[in-house]
């Protein structure tokens, strides 16, 4: 069996694919309901996180994340919904995926596990931006690629994961780690 814990066959929901419909819609709800006291658990290191950014854009810095798969379209979401939402520069927050744009739409089969790709992307961030780097194993290469570029030029970083035995939760500087356990339905 795996490391991932988000990787685990839930034992919640193992008969989920044979109940009747409104009981499926009961054990999603019931689980989604784990998620938020998991991300409360993790209220200190949020607010740690949202202060480094504050402080780094202050000083003229970005918020950039980095992510492979749903990870790294997520964080794009947020960063496009930030010029409209909040009035700033479509510069100042940034969301790239392993595999580039292309990976938006569809998936790009290995770019996750290709740590040159996360460190030629990571090439932008200077000493006053703020990378954060989301996964749900915490493992992609990706990931690691843009850590180690962040760390030769002094960037902040910020973990995002479920998975407390991740690589990114090692190598990060501030790591936010809900512990929400295997997923509704295994791989999704």
């Amino acid at each position: 069996m795996s490391d991932i814990i988000t990787e685990y066959r839930n034992e919640n929901t193992k008969n989920i694919d044979i109940l009747p419909t409104i009981e499926i819609v009961r054990k999603m709800n019931e689980e989604d309901k784990l998620v938020a006291l998991a991300v409360e658990e993790e209220s200190e290191n949020i607010a740690s996180a949202i202060d480094l950014i504050a402080k780094q854009f202050l000083k003229g810095g970005r918020l950039i994340y980095f992510g492979a798969g749903t990870s790294g379209r997520l964080g794009i979401l947020d960063a496009s919904e930030c010029p409209p939402t909040f009035s700033v520069s479509k510069d100042m927050v940034q969301g790239f995926i392993s595999g580039g744009d292309e990976a938006i739409r569809h998936s790009i089969e290995g770019a996750e596990d290709n740590s040159e790709l996360g460190y030629d992307d990571a090439k932008i961030l200077t000493d006053k931006d703020v990378a954060v780097v989301i996964s749900a194993s915490g493992n992609p290469k990706y990931l690691l690629g843009v850590l180690k570029r962040a760390e030769e030029v002094n960037c902040k970083t910020i973990g995002v994961t479920c998975n407390p035995k991740g690589r990114i939760a090692e190598e990060a500087g501030l790591v936010i780690c809900p512990e929400v356990g295997p997923e509704v339905i295994a791989g999704s």
